[in-house]
């Protein structure tokens, strides 16, 4: 059956009743926009470096103490943070803490790097140059700078000068970047030369091969919906830290899917075990860090219901594996999921980002004497719901909810597509290796586009079909339109979709994988989908926040879950494949497309 046929059988011109709920809709957001209070702080051109004065302080969340504390906004003193109507809200990426107690936080909205001094208040904003993007993770290590800026074309590993000058740059194999880079880690030899390392899906860790060596190979089999890697094979590719020189592997049993093992191997022998349980099942659990006492730590999520709540929570554990301290990340009140929102100093002070709707803050964790391998136990508070969390956004919420309410009178639409969740995965795959050439026609915008930032420049080759705000092309379709002399992308986020411009936006992508014979929108997308529990999720299922953003699920590692995406956050601006946490999930529901 071909896209014509199954469009014809199956998208039928719609009932007046839904083209007038759909203006109704549209009307009511359209008010909720006006009214809202926005977060979305514009780029501007930023000095560098400049002294901004002293950052203001707020009070911090239960359990923690405030260090430094901004605004949101674009101007001194501030960290941006962006969101709207059909795409997800962002900000900060990550962080971290040099020997001296500073801050380095990237401010990937406004295209900088703070450096904050919580001795005396004082910040500083380095803009950074070509050839970055915009990193998604940073270490500090001996004053030197390495960022990871996954965005750009190639990716790579920077290290920057503080006035943002590229000094050194080493490319990430694509090969990695398909099962999801999530950070990096850096050390220096005696000699001052970095050893790199690259975090894999917050799995496993690999080393950065050198020019004109062969990467590292995964040792990862993928068992059904679950990307597994056996500890003995992590043993030889996971990070060391620590003065004892331990690796460090993670791994889920995933039959119950309520324990996990964090091991400590040392010449590849374990030495040490730390285990993690839960009454509920387990979200991701990611190895953070080692002290130089060799004290490690452990990020772990506990998905209270059905997954629509998570609790997060940081674990310390002693060389020998027991569990000494533990405390709980605010989560609830991040507006933004940073991919790095925890540090740990060398002396075992644990640092948490916290992005909200009208700061940014850095708090220094207060530490609960806690001995039990076990995550305590949720209270008697009735788990949040998808609807209430979008309350905490405002007048939007309200309107999201009256919408979902007004949709579930009406019969869902019928679909039909003629491949399966693996024809699915394939031509998604498609769309992230999609290698195309941008001309001077395709690098200029029209009528109000506004270009994506991973293309810098004209007349040279991009891998991935691009962001474009009301796209629905096919990898056919977009060449078609380079061809034609198309805009390549448009990541203005505003109106309607506009003529002369090519690619898929994140509904539009869905849309094409699930099959369906038009776009359907973040709202429309579940009337065309079932609900299904966050924790048995399968290849082909979405998960789905309606009047936000939209993703394909591939399959879950201890780490998290490994998706597909069209995104603009961290200026991504194109399709492509992400690690991601439960926590920064919570929002979404999970839906399986109905002729699947």
């Amino acid at each position: 059956m071909n896209v014509q046929s199954i469009a014809s059988h199956a998208f039928a011109p719609q009932p007046l009743v839904n083209r007038v709920l759909a203006s109704v809709l549209s009307a009511l957001m359209i008010t909720g926009a006006m009214i809202a209070t926005p977060v979305y702080a514009s780029a501007e051109t930023v000095a560098k470096p400049h002294h901004e004065g002293t950052a203001r302080s707020t009070a911090p969340p239960g359990g923690f103490e405030a260090v430094m504390s901004f605004e949101v906004g674009d101007g001194p003193g501030r960290l941006g943070i962006a969101g709207g109507e059909e795409f997800e809200t962002w900000g900060p990426a990550s962080f971290a803490v040099d020997e001296k107690g500073r801050f380095y936080v990237v401010d990937g909205v406004n295209g900088r790097i703070v450096i904050a001094d919580p001795t005396d208040g004082s910040h500083t904003a380095v803009a950074w140059d070509a050839p970055v993007v915009c990193p998604v993770d940073i270490q500090v290590v001996s004053g030197r700078i390495f960022v990871l800026d996954l965005p750009a074309q190639p990716a790579a590993v920077h290290e920057i000068s503080e006035s943002g000058t590229a000094v050194a740059t080493w490319e990430v194999p694509a090969e990695h970047l398909e099962h999801g880079v999530s950070g990096i880690d850096v050390r220096l030899d005696r000699s001052g030369k970095p050893d790199i390392r690259l975090e894999i899906a917050g799995t496993w860790h690999v080393p950065l091969a050198t020019r004109g060596a062969r990467p590292a190979r995964l040792p990862a089999v993928i068992d059904g919906a679950v990307m597994r890697v056996p500890a003995t094979a992590a043993a030889s590719v996971a990070i060391e830290r620590g003065n004892a020189g331990r690796a460090f592997s993670a791994e889920k049993d995933w039959a119950t899917g309520r324990s996990a093992n964090v091991t400590a191997l040392s010449q590849g022998r374990a030495v040490a075990v730390m285990r993690v349980d839960s009454r509920s099942p387990l979200g991701a659990v990611r190895y953070v860090d080692s002290d130089r006492s060799g004290n490690a730590y452990v990020y772990a999520e506990d998905l209270v219901g059905t997954g629509e709540r998570v609790r997060a929570f940081v674990k310390r554990y002693e060389p020998d594996g027991a569990p000494a301290a533990r405390f709980e990340i605010p989560v609830t009140d991040f507006v933004a999921h940073p991919m790095r929102p925890i540090r740990i100093a060398e002396d075992g002070t644990a640092y948490v980002l916290v992005p909200r709707a009208d700061r940014v803050s850095i708090v220094r964790a207060q530490w609960i004497f806690d001995t039990s391998e076990a995550l305590p136990a949720s209270d008697d508070e009735a788990p949040a719901t998808r609807e209430s969390l979008s309350l905490r956004e405002g007048v939007d919420g309200v309107f999201g909810s009256i919408a979902a309410t007004v949709r579930s009178v009406f019969t869902p639409q019928e679909a039909v597509a003629s491949w399966t969740p693996l024809n699915a995965n394939d031509r998604a795959w498609t769309y992230v290796r999609h290698a195309w050439y941008c001309s001077t026609r395709n690098f200029a915008t029209r009528n109000g586009s506004q270009r994506p930032r991973y293309i810098t420049s004209a007349n040279r080759n991009y891998t991935a079909v691009p962001y474009c705000w009301g796209g629905f092309d096919t990898t056919w379709s977009y060449n078609s339109a380079m061809s034609a002399g198309h805009s390549a992308g448009d990541i203005n986020c505003t109106g309607t979709k506009r003529s002369g411009t090519a690619g898929v936006d994140c509904s539009g992508f869905v849309s094409r994988l699930w099959g369906l014979g038009r776009k359907y929108g973040t709202w429309e997308l579940p009337n065309v989908s079932r609900s299904v529990s966050k924790t048995a999720m399968r290849l082909g299922d979405a998960y789905i926040w309606p009047g936000r953003h939209c993703m394909f699920f591939r399959y879950y590692t201890t780490g998290g879950s490994q998706l597909f995406e069209s995104t603009k956050a961290n200026s991504y601006d194109r399709v492509v494949t992400m690690s991601r946490t439960s926590a920064a999930l919570a929002n979404y529901g999970a839906y399986r497309y109905r002729n699947w």
